[in-house]
């Protein structure tokens, strides 16, 4: 019954599909039936919405006219039977519709690669639409990708408000670590040639510190920034340490911390002083990609930019993709929690947590439990099954952890606390080590950290190519600087095109700000931007030019 195929029906109210013994529309009425369902859908401005199986467009056509040019279409249907009908018996004026966007995957498994972001990045809420009977086929699997398309979305916006706040930050970030890359060594050199441990700074991290020192030199230990002190409290020295915080906020985790022999891996947008912190051949940089620029493509276009990483928000999930790219041998998880108790948000020995006790006396009450308490608290099923507590913002990279170990074997999970990772949950190191001697066994080769197969194996760019690079880019800027103030002095439709135009090549000057470049008030604002990078570019150059003095 599964082979039949589906049957195009003529009906006096039009067209109706047959498939599988039933009838996907009404067997009379098919094309008042299929408007009546969509005639009481209400749709606000910005929103996408996900048309579950469409099939040959009943109903579709009122509900476009009643949308304005805010909302986004997609029309999804996930039985490939039925998708040949779609594409064969859709109105042509759906097809020619800028607000639709037709998805027929072969498999659930390639929806995501058939959306495009900027659906996410300009609708502000999803919604499904039922026209057809053809949605019980796989109801499931379209009820899940609301719910995924809902989650995108607030991401989406989420990066956007981050953007704001913090884009001026990142590309300062940015310029003034490029400078350090010419002496830096490329991602792909560090060496993972033991079982590796990404350690995040989790409370279940207290109780694996034995284990840790007990097989310290079975181990390459991989921590996030804010491990290091946790770590250094059991004198233990991690081998690679990532780092990702544009701000100072994790500067502290660095204080009487021995770098020395210790690998320092970092974003390209990240605070530079923690860059500094480790000698030049001890670091490297990658790149996430936490906004769009005109720059990142000059950047790539040139051979600079490092690895690249997509925006993962949590330094543990960076961590665990870095991972996952460095070796293609078993990983290990420990202190990866994504959940706390009341009263203690991270192990102890993290900066945080000793502040706020040194803080602590009778007339003044800590503030731990109650930062604990500020984001609404979730109880969620842990990795044992038991109730474990956690939040929104916890629950999402908890989910990005899981969604890289679905996709990587040979994840370990030596936590038992937390939120599910996704990973093989074992009782401890001793239990991960013979993991891996078991894995060894089977491939009939000893642990030489083999590389994954995704490994960017770009050279470090040279100080004479970034110099050259930022020298180009200061004329950009101070064109659009040069942009800006003809159209403060004197707004015409020749001055604000020319701006306009300045300003999409240089695009990070406007990062930032509360202002678009077409509004009239922007000039002066954007001026006194690029006046700012272009400080941060000549700084960058000198920098360059004081490591590598020309010969005479």
């Amino acid at each position: 019954m599964n082979d039949e195929s589906p049957s195009v029906v003529h009906t006096t109210d039009g067209l109706t599909i047959v498939f599988r013994g039933r009838n996907l529309y009404h067997p009379a009425t098919p094309r008042r039936s299929a408007c009546a369902r969509t005639q009481s859908v209400k749709v606000p401005n910005y929103t996408l919405v996900i048309v579950a199986s469409p099939l040959i467009g009943h109903g579709l056509l009122p509900l476009l006219e009643r949308c304005d040019g805010t909302c986004r279409f997609v029309l999804l249907e996930l039985e490939p039977k039925l998708a040949e009908i779609t594409r064969r018996i859709l109105p042509r004026e759906i097809f020619d519709d800028p607000r639709v966007t037709i998805v027929t995957p072969d498999t659930p498994d390639q929806l995501e690669h058939q959306f495009s972001r900027e659906l996410f990045s300009h609708c502000r809420r999803a919604m499904l639409v039922r026209p057809s009977g053809g949605y019980a086929l796989h109801a499931r699997h379209y009820d899940r990708v609301l719910e995924w398309s809902q989650d995108e979305i607030r991401r989406a916006w989420q990066n956007r408000l981050t953007t704001m706040h913090m884009g001026r930050l990142w590309f300062r970030n940015l310029f003034d670590n490029l400078p350090l890359l010419p002496a830096s060594q490329p991602l792909h050199t560090v060496a993972l040639n033991r079982p590796v441990v990404v350690v995040g700074a989790g409370p279940s991290l207290e109780r694996l510190l034995p284990s840790l020192s007990e097989q310290r030199t079975s181990l390459f230990l991989l921590a996030v920034d804010t491990a290091v002190p946790v770590l250094g409290s059991a004198n233990i020295r991690p081998d690679a340490v990532v780092a990702v915080e544009a701000q100072h906020a994790n500067l502290s985790d660095f204080i009487g911390a021995d770098l020395s022999q210790t690998h320092l891996i970092t974003d390209l947008f990240s605070l530079p002083s923690v860059a500094r912190q480790t000698v030049s051949n001890r670091r490297s940089f990658f790149t996430s990609l936490a906004v769009e620029s005109r720059l990142l493509d000059r950047l790539r276009i040139a051979g600079i930019l490092p690895p690249e990483l997509p925006p993962l928000g949590s330094v543990g999930v960076v961590a665990v993709a870095l991972a996952a790219q460095l070796t293609a041998s078993p990983i290990a998880l420990a202190g990866l929690d994504f959940a706390y108790p009341d009263g203690k948000s991270h192990a102890r020995g993290a900066p945080w947590m000793i502040r706020e006790l040194v803080r602590t006396y009778r007339l003044r009450r800590g503030e731990i439990y109650g930062a604990c308490l500020a984001r609404p608290r979730i109880s969620v099923p842990g990795k044992t099954g038991a109730p474990c507590k956690s939040d929104i913002v916890l629950l999402s990279y908890a989910e990005q952890v899981r969604a890289l170990c679905a996709q990587r074997p040979g994840v370990f999970d030596v936590s038992p606390e937390g939120l599910p990772t996704g990973a093989q949950l074992v009782s401890g190191i001793k239990e991960y080590l013979g993991q891996v001697a078991h894995a060894e066994r089977s491939a009939n080769q000893s642990h030489t950290g083999p590389r994954s197969a995704g490994i960017d194996l770009t050279p470090a760019p040279s100080a004479q190519t970034i110099a050259l690079f930022l020298k180009r880019e200061r004329a950009l800027v101070s064109a659009t600087r040069e942009a800006a103030l003809a159209a403060a002095a004197h707004l015409t439709a020749t001055t604000q095109n020319a701006f306009e135009q300045a300003v999409s090549e240089t695009d990070y000057v406007a990062c930032g700000l509360p202002i678009t470049p077409d509004a009239p008030e922007a000039a002066r604002p954007i001026a006194a931007s690029a006046g700012f990078f272009l400080v941060r570019i000549d700084r960058a150059i000198a920098r360059l030019e004081e490591a590598n003095p020309r010969r005479s």
